[in-house]
């Protein structure tokens, strides 16, 4: 009877540490299903490897994971993907300091680290390991072709021990799923540089190089929106550059571009940053101005004003001076942003009647249709 009830006992033993195993194993499945199912939900190749290491995370005892790109030739490594933060995608380290990447880096060989305070690899680094709470390391080299790309980088907290077999053979097989994101994110990295050097050309005049109209219009719809949603100041300068005409009759169409040029240089360091300067077309700029008041903005006004006319421009033998008109949300009560926009463009129509070389604020005068951007008159 005792023997039976030791046979009874061993069995239902047997068959809950059967459960478990089938449990972790199916976790250990389905997590490298959503990976590979991330894998082609996405072109994104950093977004991709960090899903990788959350994933570790939630089903292995590692506390921190992180995906490194190395490059044998150089000291440097580049963490990828970490589980810790998804905005990390592009953090430089010193190798250095990191005696177990440049062990799997020379052997090519995954790396288990059972007991961190044991290992005479960290000597030079212990004091900070222990900072961290760290118990253990795995470290698993990431291939494509032969070629060594990077290491997935695990690490556990003491209170939850090491890993296991189990947790090595997964993350070999993660490991496998993150080689093709991460042969492709220098690619990714080109690709995303490239589309940002188009949609800056997109929006950037092409002789001058501060934004162009098209750009203005869009900024002046969203900053207008915002100011009257908060009731925040939006101000908007019109500049016209003065008997322009003459300069390209004179001096040819050439030097005139060149002045152009040397304009808007000059009224982009007499502005802030957050300000936005455009070419509106022709010889004219406008301004932008969020959160700046009437009076502030009629200084910064007088501040571009003044470094223009003191701007020597050469084979000239004269100064050039502007006329510039001003508007602002709420002092001139605009309903939209197109009518601040109209509005400066009177007041730089009177700066213009009234002599040149001056600083008009919009009056209460209605709105009156605006000009085409580029459209020249007489001055």
């Amino acid at each position: 009877m005792f023997s039976q009830a030791q046979e009874r006992t061993s069995a239902k033993l047997s068959t809950g540490a059967l459960f478990r195993t089938l449990k972790v194993e199916n976790a250990y499945l389905r997590a490298l299903l959503e990976m590979s199912d991330a894998a082609v939900a996405t072109f994104d190749p950093h977004a991709i490897l960090h899903s990788i290491t959350r994933k570790i995370v939630l089903v292995t005892k590692a506390r921190r994971c992180s995906i490194v790109e190395v490059s044998p030739r150089t000291r440097e490594a580049t963490v990828v993907a970490s589980s810790e933060d998804p905005e990390i995608r592009n953090l430089k380290i010193d190798l250095r300091k990191y005696p177990e990447l440049r062990r799997v880096m020379k052997t090519r060989e995954v790396l288990y680290i059972p007991n961190i305070d044991r290992n005479s690899l960290f000597k030079p680094v212990r004091p900070l390991i222990r900072r961290l709470g760290l118990s253990s390391m795995l470290l698993i080299p990431i291939f494509m072709r032969r070629n060594l790309l990077g290491v997935l980088f695990l690490r556990t907290a003491k209170s939850r021990g090491r890993f296991d077999a189990d947790e090595l053979r997964f993350c070999r097989m993660a490991a496998n799923i993150a080689s093709q994101s991460l042969s492709h994110t220098g690619v990714y990295r080109t690709l995303e540089r490239k589309t940002h050097t188009l949609e800056r050309l997109a929006i950037t005049d092409g002789l001058t190089g501060v934004y162009n109209h098209r750009y203005l219009y869009t900024r002046l719809d969203e900053e207008f929106a915002r100011a009257a949603r908060y009731q925040s100041p939006l101000a908007l300068i019109m500049v016209d550059l003065d008997d322009f005409k003459r300069v390209n009759d004179t001096f040819g169409h050439r030097r005139g571009d060149e002045v152009l040029k040397d304009v808007a240089a000059t009224i982009r360091r007499a502005v802030r940053r957050s300000d936005i300067v455009t070419r509106y077309g022709g010889e004219e700029f406008v301004i932008l101005l969020p959160q700046t008041p009437l009076s502030g903005a009629f200084q910064e006004a007088e501040r571009i004003r003044e470094a223009v006319a003191r701007r020597r421009f050469r084979g000239l033998g004269h100064p050039i001076t502007i006329s510039l008109g001003l508007a602002a949300y709420p002092e001139n009560q605009p309903r939209r942003g197109d009518d601040l926009l109209k509005l400066a463009d009177q007041a730089m129509y009177q700066a213009k009647a009234k002599g040149k070389n001056r600083v008009i604020v919009a009056s209460d005068l209605a709105v009156k249709p605006r000009r085409r951007a580029g459209k020249t008159r007489k001055k």
